[in-house]
Formats: structure tokens, sequence, C-alpha cells
């Protein structure tokens, strides 16, 4: 892979488990399937050796109700409800962002008005891109952390 240009492995959604008809109630078991991982750290050793860089697919919000340690977690979670209403909540504002600077339209109806093209202002067609929502997501978490300072790390 690396002699191809490729730089990264992303290990996605289905390494902890050997049952894949789970679901997500059994999110936050995170323990490595041996029958599909092996020993995950050598593993990680092994691609680092490489030059590879590694992602290990994970969900931090997720707790499922059957996982082995929703007891311990059970009174620091959000409900599914909750969860549902966060990501709804980012994706409007991620999409809000998008679309009046990649196209200055909400909802298909121009808001920025023709003066400020007159003057020279210019859509931001990369906005409207997938990769974009990146960017965006990246500057709200920027945003969220420098209004609560508990948050950054240090």
């Amino acid at each position: 892979s690396k002699e191809l240009g490729l730089e990264t492995v992303i290990i996605d959604d289905g390494w902890q488990t050997d049952d894949n008809g789970r679901g997500y109630a059994y999110c936050g078991d995170w323990e490595p399937a041996p029958s599909k991982v092996g020993d995950m750290v050598s593993l990680v050793d092994e691609l680092h050796k490489i030059g590879m860089k590694v992602v290990l697919w994970y969900s931090v919000p997720f707790m499922g109700q059957f996982a082995a340690r929703y007891d311990e977690f059970k009174n620091m979670l959000l409900d599914g409800v909750g969860n549902g209403l966060g990501y709804a909540i980012i994706l409007i504002i991620v999409a809000f962002f998008r679309e009046l600077l990649g196209s200055g339209t909400l909802f298909g109806v121009q808001v920025i008005p023709q003066a400020l093209y007159d003057a020279g202002y210019m859509n931001n067609g990369l906005m409207i891109l997938p990769p974009m929502a990146l960017i965006v997501v990246a500057c709200i978490i920027w945003a969220h952390r420098a209004r609560n300072k508990e948050l950054q790390e240090k």
C-alpha cells in the first residue's frame, strides 16, 4: 500500500466483535476481536514500521445498553434522543455555513446582498464540496473549545 502512495490504514467498525449482527446496542465493547485483528498493538506497530498511519474507528458517544461496561457508564451518557439531536444540530450548522458561503443562499434564497457582489465579493465554491464539511466541523470544535476553557487539553 505504501508503495502505491497510500499513507493511512483505516480500521473500520467491526474490529471489536466477532458478531456482526449485534448492532449498536453493544457499542462500547472496545476490545479487539482476536479472530479479526489478532494482537492490535502488534498490528499497529507493524503498520507504523512501514511508515503507515492508523485510524481506528470507535464511537465515543455510543454506549449500547448491552455493552459489557454499560452499568459503569450509564449515568454519564446521553440517551439516543440526545445524541440524535446533537448530531442534527451539528448537521444543520454545517449545512448553513456551507450553503451561505458556498453559494450565497439559504434554502435556495439569495441572502447575500447584490451590493456585496458588486463590491467584489465572490462565493467560495469550495464550501459546497464534501471535504469542506470536515473543515466546518473543525471550526465548530475550535469555537466551542475557545469558549469553554475546561474542554482544552492541557
